[in-house]
């Protein structure tokens, strides 16, 4: 749904030379999936090719200091390594790789209970007794490609896939998000636990529960990148408290 910009210097070796090609790439694919071919045409009259993977979504802009192959919308197929080769009228051809990946964050986060009963629309659950242990399971979903929803995406250059979070969680983003359990503005549990495939679960597991838990509201918070609000859900905790 975002964005990007793939760059590539185009600009001659020399001032008495010009662009003849420009070929785009993906992956170790020979096909281009665009093209600008300026052989034999005058200025400003440039053939241009693109393939159908990228349609109507693809602009070649040649306007600022660097010439970018832009992509609009992007979508989770666009993710990979990009070449762009460039052929001159008189100097020697150069090649550039681009790595775009393209980042999916999660949508939504989910409490659940030891046995996977969700806590949805239960902004207060319990009461629990006092003195005794409470799991809480957070599950940090994705969009899916099946979705009717629109997806979410922001693409970034040389982005590092980063996984880390708390308790239990189980997610579909793209790189795995973070996932962390906090007490209004304390951070208490960023551990976690790969499941392979991508799913981590994350536990918050309470000891002992103590007076000062009462309506204490302990938030599960996702978040895979730097551009989107992270997803969060919350619940309040509810005691029978012992006499003292």
């Amino acid at each position: 749904g975002g964005s990007a910009s793939l760059p590539c210097n185009i600009t001659p070796p020399t001032l008495d030379d010009a662009v003849a090609l420009v070929l785009w790439y993906r992956g170790d694919s020979g096909t281009p999936i665009f093209s600008l071919d300026a052989r034999n045409t005058p200025p400003d009259a440039e053939r241009t090719f693109v393939d159908d993977t990228l349609g109507s979504r693809a602009f070649f802009n040649r306007s600022g200091a660097m010439a970018t192959l832009q992509l609009q919308p992007v979508k989770d197929v666009d993710d990979g390594e990009y070449r762009c080769r460039v052929d001159y009228k008189r100097s020697r051809t150069q090649n550039r790789i681009v790595r775009l990946n393209v980042v999916v964050p999660p949508t939504e986060v989910v409490i659940t209970n030891r046995t996977g009963e969700p806590l949805r629309n239960r902004p207060i659950i319990g009461p629990f007794n006092e003195g005794s242990s409470l799991t809480l399971v957070c599950k940090a979903l994705g969009a899916r490609r099946d979705s009717r929803r629109r997806k979410r995406m922001i693409a970034q250059l040389f982005i590092r896939a980063a996984c880390s979070g708390s308790g239990r969680c189980v997610f579909a983003g793209r790189p795995a998000p973070h996932v962390t359990w906090w007490l209004g503005a304390e951070l208490v549990d960023d551990s976690y636990s790969s499941m392979g495939e991508g799913v981590v679960r994350n536990d918050l597991v309470i000891g002992k529960l103590q007076r000062s838990d009462l309506m204490a509201t302990y938030r599960c918070q996702a978040s895979n990148n730097n551009e989107t609000v992270p997803v969060s859900t919350s619940v309040s905790l509810d005691l029978n408290r012992e006499w003292l």
